[in-house]
């Protein structure tokens, strides 16, 4: 159908405007809305949905809007094969029991917008019916879309899924109970999230297949991306993709982000209650930058068949850790923990292809019953390392004890004395036993002699060696 150059003035629905081909400069005017019927590069049109619409409008206004999402991206099929102009689907909260997906191409990509909800929950529900339906919006092959505060819930595979070289930008998009990936990017396609919740299923968010993935802040609102509760990963990245996530919360998966043969960087995010909150995993690449750990995290780091991290972010993996603070202990001759440094990660303390020094400076008092000063690991009854002080003279003293870890369960300790008062020594442990398959701090612990007795430590250093 043909229309010429002008505008066409319409109050009520056209039948079968969207079953026939349109040609022409012309334009649908309804109240103050323009629709194109061949737009320009610079024209916008858009196709109202919500729930109380009916299947034979043609969406033109809010007050004759299509009844379900499809049938919105269906309407657009007649102006393609291509898409101009920039599309939008405006859908009114409510819940809606459907799968969308379309063949189209377009030269822009094509906003899917709920109402705005100034970054709280989405109004708009897409539901599977507890896994009756595959997934919620689907993009895919070679379409774009950018979706707006809409949620997604209990589908059996993916709330959101861009897949065969397309792209799905989520702003706010939310999503759970949904089996495999809440949101899922595969076969060289592109996912950005921006701000969100991703809740439960297997992955929070998976990017395979030579895939690419952004996570940062919906900056509309400065809010963060949350992947909470996934069984597996709450960033999964694999199979020769890559990812960068910045400023997200992740709590309750059981492992915050995995790279599995794949690279993830990750800025300033903040992981809670995981047993292992960072993996790499079968020559999977991970750059962890600013991670914060908080409660319930029981393995910061592992690496897995060939995975590597390409920076480190506890604070002996930075290379050293200093403590200046003078401690001094007297008057009790109760075993005593004087200090605990940083957590080191289980990583760090079972791998033979690292070491750990610990460097220990102060002075003895003049006792006329050795003192003895004890390198430890948190929470483990053994020590590592023991040195004791020489008897009835005041001391300045130096420690240097190396711990070479030979597996989970089992390390060497190299440890040195230095003190002007008696002969310097070097002595080597017999191999300890103190299982590392969780992140421990190094502690310092003191024995007196007798309760007259004292120690002052104003130095202790902590170094990663390899």
């Amino acid at each position: 159908m043909y229309w010429p150059s002008g505008q066409y003035l319409t109050t009520a629905s056209i039948t079968n405007l969207h079953n026939v081909r349109h040609r022409g400069s012309g334009s649908v005017k309804r109240g103050s809305a323009l629709f194109y019927v061949e737009p320009g590069k610079s024209n916008s049109n858009i196709i109202y949905v919500a729930t109380t619409g009916n299947a034979n409008n043609d969406g033109l206004s809010a007050s004759q809007p299509i009844n379900t999402m499809q049938g919105g991206l269906n309407a657009m099929e007649s102006y393609g094969p291509v898409l101009n102009g920039s599309w939008t689907l405006q859908v009114a909260a409510g819940t809606y029991a459907e799968e969308v997906t379309t063949g189209l191409r377009s030269a822009n990509a094509v906003n899917i917008k709920g109402p705005d909800v100034s970054g709280g929950v989405p109004t708009v529900i897409l539901d599977g019916g507890s896994g009756a339906r595959s997934f919620g919006i689907y993009a895919g092959p070679y379409i774009n879309f950018n979706v707006f505060d809409i949620k997604a819930q209990n589908y059996s595979a993916y709330g959101f899924v861009a897949h065969n070289a397309s792209m799905m930008n989520l702003y706010n998009c939310h999503s759970s109970g949904s089996t495999e990936a809440q949101a899922n990017a595969e076969d060289r396609s592109r996912l950005y999230i921006l701000g969100g919740i991703y809740n439960g299923g297997k992955y929070g968010v998976r990017i395979y297949s030579q895939s690419t993935g952004s996570i940062r802040k919906d900056t509309r609102y400065n809010t963060a991306a949350q992947f909470n509760n996934a069984t597996a990963a709450g960033i999964y990245i694999r199979e020769n993709s890559n990812a960068r996530a910045d400023d997200f919360t992740s709590n309750g998966c059981g492992i915050a982000a995995n790279a599995a043969n794949g690279r993830l960087h990750i800025v300033n995010a903040t992981i809670t209650n995981a047993p292992v909150a960072c993996q790499a995993d079968r020559g999977g690449e991970m750059y962890d930058d600013g991670v914060t750990y908080g409660t319930g995290v029981t393995v910061r780091r592992r690496r897995l068949s060939g995975g590597r991290f390409l920076a480190q972010s506890s604070a002996v993996s930075e290379n050293s850790f200093i403590n200046t603070a003078e401690l001094v202990h007297t008057g009790s001759t109760t075993l005593a923990t004087l200090w605990q440094g940083p957590s080191i990660e289980a990583l760090e303390l079972s791998n033979p292809g690292r070491a750990i020094e610990v460097e220990i400076r102060g002075k003895w008092g003049s006792g006329a019953t050795a003192t003895t000063l004890y390198i430890a690991l948190e929470g483990s009854t053994g020590n590592l390392s023991q040195v004791n002080s020489p008897t009835n003279s005041p001391n300045v003293f130096v420690i240097r004890a190396v711990i070479i870890p030979r597996g989970v369960n089992s390390q060497l300790v190299h440890t040195e004395l230095f003190t002007h008062a008696a002969a310097s020594f070097t002595a080597t442990a017999a191999p300890r036993t103190v299982d590392v398959s969780t992140d421990r701090a190094i502690q310092v612990r003191a024995l007196l002699g007798n309760s007259a007795d004292s120690v002052t430590i104003d130095y202790i250093k902590i170094t990663r060696l390899g």
